[in-house]
């Protein structure tokens, strides 16, 4: 693959491919199987069905010669060129073996060719599609074709269904005479049915129940919102902005949306200027006219965009109309830009259009979206929004929060309406991983709070998120180590990674000399047998154990095997070392590549390489953590994103936050690290919450307060459970006080002791507290005084004593009433 895939991703390829191979040796018995992978928009579905197939063709599983026929069906025409294009930038192996079927000669053909992956829109199987359909002028129809490659072989056509909650309907929409009836249940043109089938959506639950339902096999593969949100692929937030009275606001929100755009333009110049290692973004407002739009109306919609930005000409609109042309409004002509094309496209910042971006389109750089349309299109406008929530840079940026949000405004829709584009957008399938803010309040550094509560924060440190996939540590380093080389922290950081890896493998050789010398012996000659018989009878008269130098093309596949086996390109860099160690003139490739082939199969080689670059890794976090801090920016994220694909938690860095915005809320406190105009945050909460900020804000001592969210890279969080099952906390509350010419940061967590995660939890706060003490003032533990009582009770875990009595019923486990005895024994009264 050309892309380094997350940690979710590579897991969630591995399972369908594991499904795929599962249901083919269902299929040789005569049963069908199907598989669904079901993810949140912007996860990257296209992305991981191009790795598994990758992993089908050209794996280490598949046989010379029995290659899978992949299909991949899907309803437009434009899905299946834009799908194919996402492969070729994908994977290099995959793109001279990407075919679009069409009329032409080249698929008049009994059967499709395995190691092939052909793109199919069901109207090619329609009746009006004579040019398909039809004996005439055609050898094999195209229903002929695929019967035909079915029947002959059978358990080797896989068929993807791109978008599989689409013609999968409820009632009669999956049935036998339907085009993908057909080829799911047989019937009809085909003879039998495609044995495996794998459906490729957001929510698959028409798939499961319509297709899968009828197969004796059904894997589900699903990627968690949490898992995506975490990658940066997409935004954080998604802003829906609407009137609050009923008057007309067409042309003012359109304006706004113009002003939006413009604004993001200036924040993506100013980050492309302190981060000049990473492409400039040019925001795009796209403009969804009304199905039938009008002439005047719309050219009077232009003119409000180009009074609201000045910087804007003609020139930088376009259109992405059904006519596929230029058109005019009024006395403005406006060019047509392919919507595929659009991303790529310089200088297009508007583009007007009506539905064709709706369905399968990608254009990360759409940060601003105002539609036209009433409120009865609700569904489209959702399909549509979520088209919009990719990062452009695919990663989270640092910095400024705006810039990981979109932005849609609807003119034309009501509080009601607009709740119910959000709730799609939560659940269903348009499911989107990016949180939904509705008529947000925007928020910004609050000038009341010192610098030097802004240093106390940035200093205090936090704990990443163990990945369910690892990535190999010998690949996360030099994740690092290019960025370290990058900021001149350390040029040679890339060799040194490298270096560590190959002399740790050199180590392990000599530390398991004798094994690898066996291996290598066994490898260099090919032990096979010869029999004789005869002719006339057919008896064996004789056999013969003979050998033969291994030929260097096996060498060849056995040093591929390590290469596969061994971390990132170590075995490469290890095969280098040994080349060159040689004497010149006297050098031999392939005796280098049996030993990297000898050594990749001791069972302890992997861990050897991963433990040793793990340790590096660790080592440059603590070595250059000052120095990325002061670089900031991309640097800083991109070091840290080394540690996001690892199963273990480790202390990072946390980011403070930035101007963003924040739902509205009935309650509005002071003091808050970020706050609106007139100084204030906007939360509710619950009462407890409430209670402890009633209490917080009035206090003389009280310089600022932070509302810790419970997720993302501006929120502290600590690390509990055992190595391999760690899950993070993140406590409600950080309360920022000055105590002796000092800020010290007080933590407040009010928590349901009955939960099951409540002990784990503060066992973890209080191990954090221990370690951080010099750091911290309180460290509140909060519960209700009784079940259901409106009186709150503390315990400070920054008391040494009930600090160890926390860790210790943590070790020992216990009950909710095990908690409270702590809180009887050595908490108090929270006021």
């Amino acid at each position: 693959m050309e892309y380094q895939l997350r940690g979710y991703q590579a897991q969630a390829a591995g399972e369908i491919v594991s499904g795929i191979e599962v249901g083919a040796g269902l299929a040789s018995k005569g049963k069908s199987s199907a598989v669904s992978l079901a993810a949140p928009t912007g996860a990257g579905k296209t992305i991981i069905a191009a790795a598994a197939i990758e992993d089908l063709i050209f794996g280490d599983t598949v046989i010379p010669g029995e290659e899978p026929v992949i299909l991949w069906v899907s309803l437009y025409p434009k899905l299946n060129e834009q799908t194919r294009d996402k492969f070729e930038r994908a994977s290099e192996k995959l793109r001279p073996r990407l075919h679009i079927i069409d009329s032409s000669k080249q698929y008049d053909v009994e059967t499709l060719t395995p190691g092939r992956v052909y793109f199919l829109n069901t109207q090619k199987l329609g009746s009006s599609a004579t040019n398909y359909t039809s004996k005439d002028g055609r050898t094999f129809t195209l229903w002929e074709t695929l019967s035909n490659t079915v029947d002959r072989f059978g358990s080797r056509v896989v068929m993807f269904v791109d978008e599989a909650h689409q013609g999968t309907g409820g009632g009669s929409s999956a049935s036998g005479d339907t085009i993908l009836g057909q080829l799911t249940r047989g019937g009809g043109k085909m003879s039998n049915p495609v044995p495996i089938v794998v459906g490729v959506s957001a929510t698959p639950e028409r798939f499961e129940k319509n297709i899968a339902a009828h197969r004796a096999y059904r894997e589900a593969v699903d990627v968690e919102v949490a898992a995506v949100r975490e990658s940066g692929l997409v935004k954080d937030q998604l802003v829906l902005a609407h009137p609050t009275e009923e008057i007309a606001s067409d042309s003012t929100l359109v304006r706004e949306a113009a002003i939006q755009r413009a604004r993001q333009e200036q924040r993506w110049a100013s980050w492309a200027d302190q981060n000049p290692g990473d492409a400039l973004v040019e925001p795009v407002l796209l403009v969804q006219l009304t199905a039938k739009p009008n002439e005047t109306i719309v050219a009077g919609f232009i003119q409000d965009i180009l009074q609201a930005d000045s910087t804007l000409t003609i020139d930088n609109f376009a259109n992405a109309l059904e006519g596929g042309s230029a058109v005019t409004f009024g006395s403005h002509d406006v060019r047509y830009v392919d919507p595929p094309r659009i991303q790529e496209t310089g200088g297009v910042k508007v583009v007007l259009f009506k539905d064709a971006l709706t369905t399968g389109w990608d254009c990360p750089r759409a940060e601003v979206l105002v539609s036209l349309r009433g409120t009865s299109d609700d569904v489209t406008i959702t399909q549509l929004v979520g088209r919009i929530v990719r990062t452009p840079l695919a990663k989270r940026v640092a910095g400024d929060d705006n810039l990981n949000a979109v932005w849609t405004y609807l003119p034309h829709f009501d509080q009601e309406s607009v709740e119910r584009v959000a709730m799609r957008l939560r659940t269903g399938d348009t499911e989107v991983a990016t949180p939904v803010v509705v008529n947000p309040v925007p928020v910004t550094r609050n000038a009341a709070v010192p610098d030097a509560v802004w240093t106390a924060f940035r200093d205090f440190p936090s704990w990443s998120r163990p990945s369910r996939t690892a990535r190999p540590a010998t690949s996360r380093v030099l994740t690092a180590a290019m960025v370290l080389a990058k900021t001149g922290i350390l040029q040679d950081a890339p060799r040194i990674a490298q270096d560590r890896a190959v002399d740790t493998l050199l180590q392990h050789i000599k530390a398991n000399q004798q094994f690898v010398d066996d291996k290598v012996t066994a490898y260099e000659e090919v032990d096979y047998q010869t029999l004789a018989i005869d002719w006339l009878t057919g008896e064996q008269t004789g056999t013969q154990a003979e050998s033969a130098k291994i030929a260097t093309r096996n060498v060849a596949d056995l040093f591929n095997i390590a290469a596969r086996r061994l971390p990132d390109n170590s075995a490469k860099w290890l095969w280098d070392r040994l080349y060159m160690a040689q004497p010149e003139g006297d050098r031999d490739g392939d005796a280098a590549r049996l030993i990297v082939a000898a050594v990749a199969q001791q069972p302890d080689t992997v861990k050897a390489v991963e433990d040793a670059s793990q340790t590096l890794l660790d080592q440059w976090r603590k070595q250059h953590a000052a120095a990325l801090s002061q670089i900031g920016g991309t640097a800083e994220t991109d070091f840290y994103a080394a540690f996001a694909e690892s199963k273990r938690s480790v202390e990072i860095p946390v980011e403070a936050p930035s101007d963003t915005v924040v739902k509205d809320a009935e309650h509005r406190w002071p003091r808050h690290l970020l706050a609106d105009t007139d100084g204030q945050f906007p939360h509710d909460g619950n009462t407890w919450e409430r209670a402890v900020l009633e209490t917080e804000t009035k206090r003389h001592t009280t310089l600022a307060w932070y509302r810790n969210p419970s997720s993302g890279t501006q929120s502290i969080a600590i690390a509990y459970g055992p190595l391999g099952e760690q899950r993070l906390l993140h406590p409600d509350f950080l309360v920022f006080t000055k105590r002796d010419c000092e800020v010290l940061i007080d933590i407040i967590d009010p928590h349901d002791p009955s939960r099951s995660d409540t002990i784990p939890k503060w066992g973890a706060l209080a191990e954090y507290t221990k370690q951080n003490a010099t750091r911290l003032g309180r460290v509140l533990a909060i519960i209700d005084e009784k079940k259901g009582s409106d009186v709150l009770v503390q315990l400070n875990l920054a008391s040494p004593t009930a600090q160890d009595a926390m860790i210790s019923l943590a070790k020992t486990g216990g009950t909710e009433a095990d908690v409270r005895a702590l809180f009887d024994q050595h908490g108090g009264r929270y006021q």
